[in-house]
């Protein structure tokens, strides 16, 4: 009796096609759940205007977001899902048509879906490492911070500050000439689109006779393109393509974000100074403040050599030695007594002298 010999060949397996993220099926879908995702948040975050940022990984969390990274895994489809969903961030982000705590919700959205990227040892999976933008665009990010420099949206601020900060530091972003020149791959999103609509005709109909299709541009053109878009962005970057552009345009940046943060500051500052006035009005409940402060310090290190730990060790600095934080806190509710900063005044150098 014959045996049938099993086929020695696998079966294939379906791999998307990168190509098909930057379809009408995919983009139009994609943008329609981008917005789900920020009016979301937009309504969340304004029945609760506090921790802006947490918020909005709760409601990326809660609707599913966090397992788009797992629903492709061949390394050229996974690149082509980052690149196209990050551009379509980034779209929403740098759109000054839309409302600022849109825009906001966007960048958060590019921010956490670049940094939670898996990247275990096995099976190793392919990664975006960093985000195109170019530089009409970056600059329109950068100045999101003062686009939330309102009375309703200022507890958007920090959370926005901090995350671009973070952006900027990590240096995601890969910088390309102005958005006029179309400097992405594809130009434009979706690069080609389904007829819903369609009927299929039971006979083919006849081509136009004289069809309106668009010009491709010829080679010499896309050559003066290419070099007006080298100027710009030369004359961008300050230093010109050298050693010290980038430095240029990164410290040229952070400025911008380290004055925001001073100003941050100067209305902290201002807001201690007035908390402390008041508070001094009733100086013996400062002074148990304190005193509840040392007896928990002194609590904490009692239970730690019960233990045999040892917590707060001196150490040693040159010639001298820094105080440990149980004799720092001391000689600062010490200070109290004799009208200083006590605990809240840490940042100033509250307990730092040495006893007599």
């Amino acid at each position: 009796m014959a045996h049938l010999v099993p086929p020695s060949s696998r079966k294939g397996v379906a791999v998307l096609q990168p190509i098909y993220f930057t379809s009408s099926v995919f983009v139009e879908n994609f943008k329609h759940d981008v917005h789900t995702l920020f009016q979301a948040f937009q309504h969340s975050v304004q029945s609760n205007n506090q921790l802006p940022f947490s918020t909005f990984k709760h409601i990326w969390v809660s609707n599913g977001w966090h397992w788009m990274h797992y629903r492709v895994l061949d390394p050229r489809s996974r690149l082509g899902l980052s690149s196209i969903a990050l551009r379509i961030f980034l779209e929403y982000a740098t759109d000054t048509d839309l409302p600022p705590i849109t825009r906001v919700a966007a960048l958060f959205a590019v921010y956490v879906f670049h940094g939670t990227q898996p990247n275990p040892d096995a099976p190793e999976l392919a990664r975006s490492t960093h985000i195109p933008i170019s530089y009409d665009m970056l600059e329109l990010l950068v100045n999101l911070p003062e686009e939330v420099n309102t009375p309703e949206l200022a507890f958007l601020r920090p959370s926005t500050a901090h995350v671009l900060r973070a952006c900027l530091r990590d240096q995601v972003f890969y910088i390309l000439p102005h958005s006029s020149h179309s400097p992405q791959d594809p130009r434009h999103l979706p690069r080609f689109g389904l007829d819903r609509d369609e009927v299929v005709q039971s006979e083919p109909q006849p081509a136009p006779q004289n069809p309106d299709k668009r010009r491709k541009p010829t080679k010499a053109e896309k050559m003066r393109s290419a070099r007006e878009a080298t100027v710009q962005l030369t004359q961008w970057l300050g230093d010109g393509l050298g050693a010290g552009g980038n430095q240029h345009v990164e410290a040229n940046i952070h400025s911008r974000l380290q004055q925001q943060t001073e100003e941050q500051r100067t209305v902290y500052q201002e807001d201690k100074v007035r908390m402390l006035q008041d508070i001094e009005q009733n100086s013996e409940l400062l002074h148990n403040a304190n005193q509840d402060t040392l007896a928990q310090v002194k609590r904490i290190q009692e239970d730690a050599a019960r233990h045999g730990m040892e917590v707060g060790a001196p150490e040693v600095q040159g010639a001298g030695t820094r105080a440990t934080a149980l004799q720092r806190v001391e000689q600062a509710a010490g200070e109290w007594s004799h009208g200083k900063g006590g605990v809240l005044g840490f940042l100033e150098g509250s307990g730092l002298a040495s006893k007599e």
